[in-house]
């Protein structure tokens, strides 16, 4: 799992992930002496991290149960790839969060065809949801913790420019793993467009970026989630795509492991080039 911080905000605000309990917990930068630290010093032993205030997701559904599928179920938001801050901690303790799903539940099973990935709810795509956040505000107690009010402002699915939904499902290349329905006894169509997402960056104008494992490729994405472009190694081809395709990272990365992509990436500062790992 990810977790993305800007570097602008460590002094203020921070959040973070707690395994898939989809629990946020905010912190700030205390200086030793209590005062709240306006600026992160050279020497970052003379900082301190505090857990100030939490709260836990509502539960939204983000794919309902086909009853037309076998051993189909519900997918309710816990897979969670990254965390980012869409909007900085106002003076009123109000900011705004952007989280980034994964592809999807899937497991292993053991098939007549030996073992077998299955998504558990072949209907469910990546998804963006932003959340705000309110109460937040910084009084310099040192008791417990704050219980935070949270809700859900908008959510979308990514698509290609011409309006095809991107899935999770792979992209159909050689050494990509085959997926099935929940039962394993039908294998899923592949999409020439799907990606395993795990890392997201704002920008300022509200595109963004994402990371993904199963090329692996980094997406150029606009505001409301059309993928334009996609970054993938050197010499791969995805011709049937209809997004943007540049193969110009580097070749040997398409050789990585299975599920060993791009678990993340960020920006040293804004509109600068981006790093994966």
């Amino acid at each position: 799992m990810a977790h993305s911080h800007q570097s602008q905000l460590l002094t203020k605000a921070a959040a973070a992930l707690l395994s898939c309990s989809v629990v946020v917990v905010f912190f700030i930068l205390w200086l030793r002496n209590g005062d709240a630290a306006e600026l992160v010093p050279d020497n970052m032993e003379s900082l301190h991290c505090q857990i100030v205030a939490s709260t836990a997701f509502p539960e939204i559904i983000l794919a309902q149960e086909d009853p037309s599928v076998s051993q189909d179920v519900p997918v309710v938001l816990g897979g969670i790839s990254d965390i980012t801050v869409e909007k900085a901690i106002d003076d009123s303790g109000q900011f705004v969060i952007r989280l980034l799903t994964d592809r999807g539940p899937s497991r292993k099973i053991e098939t007549a065809r030996g073992k077998q990935r299955v998504f558990l709810n072949p209907s469910f795509v990546p998804t963006v949801l932003v959340f705000e956040i309110s109460g937040c505000s910084p009084d310099g107690s040192r008791g417990e913790s704050k219980k935070l009010k949270i809700n859900l402002q908008s959510q979308f699915s990514l698509q290609s420019p011409s309006g095809k939904v991107i899935t999770g499902r792979s992209n159909g290349l050689e050494g990509d793993d085959s997926i099935a329905n929940p039962s394993g006894e039908e294998l899923l169509a592949p999409d020439v467009n799907g990606i395993d997402p795990e890392g997201c960056i704002l920008n300022a104008d509200g595109t963004f970026w994402l990371s993904e494992e199963y090329r692996p490729s980094l997406l150029c994405c606009e505001s409301d989630g059309t993928v334009i472009k996609r970054f993938i190694p050197a010499g791969v081809k995805l011709s049937e795509s209809d997004i943007k395709v540049i193969d110009n990272l580097p070749a040997h990365y398409a050789n990585r492991r299975p599920n060993r992509g791009f678990p993340s990436h960020w920006q040293s500062v804004p509109m600068n080039p981006h790093f994966g790992h």
